[in-house]
C-alpha cells in the first residue's frame, strides 16, 4: 500500500499510513493506538504541507521581487527619456563656406600693433 503513495509523501508518513491501514479488525487494534498513529500521520502531513506552502510563497515572492525590479528599471528608462525630451536643444550654425577658391586662399588683413617705439618713429 505504501508504494501507491505519491513521491511527495516522505518515507515516515508512508510507514505510518501503512501501519494505520494494517491495524484492522483482524488485529483488533484499540482506538487509542489508531488515534496515535493518525495524529502522528497528520503531524507529518502538516509539516510537509507547511514546507510546500513556504516554498510556494518564497517562489511567489521571488517572482514578485523580479517583476518589481523590472518595473523600476523600466520607470528609470522612461524618466531618462522624459528628462532628455524636456532639456533644451542648442542648435549651432556653422559659418558658410567661402564661395570661391580665391576667398579661401586670402588671409584676413593683419593689423599692426603700435608699440611705444613705433609710435615715436611716426
Amino acid at each position: 500500500m505504501a508504494d501507491d503513495m505519491p513521491p511527495a509523501v516522505d518515507d515516515d508518513l508512508q510507514e505510518l499510513i501503512a501501519e494505520l491501514m494494517e491495524a484492522g479488525p483482524e488485529e483488533e487494534a484499540d482506538d487509542r493506538e489508531c488515534e496515535e498513529i493518525t495524529a502522528t500521520a497528520l503531524s507529518e502531513a502538516t509539516e510537509y504541507l507547511e514546507e510546500e506552502i513556504v516554498q510556494a510563497l518564497q517562489k511567489h515572492a521571488a517572482t514578485a521581487e523580479a517583476e518589481i525590479a523590472e518595473s523600476q528599471a523600466f520607470s528609470a528608462v522612461l524618466l531618462a527619456d522624459a528628462n532628455r525630451a524636456a532639456s533644451p536643444v542648442v542648435v549651432v550654425h556653422k559659418r558658410p563656406t567661402p564661395e570661391t577658391e580665391k576667398e579661401q586662399d586670402q588671409e584676413p588683413p593683419r593689423q599692426r600693433r603700435r608699440t611705444g617705439d613705433s609710435a615715436a618713429q611716426d
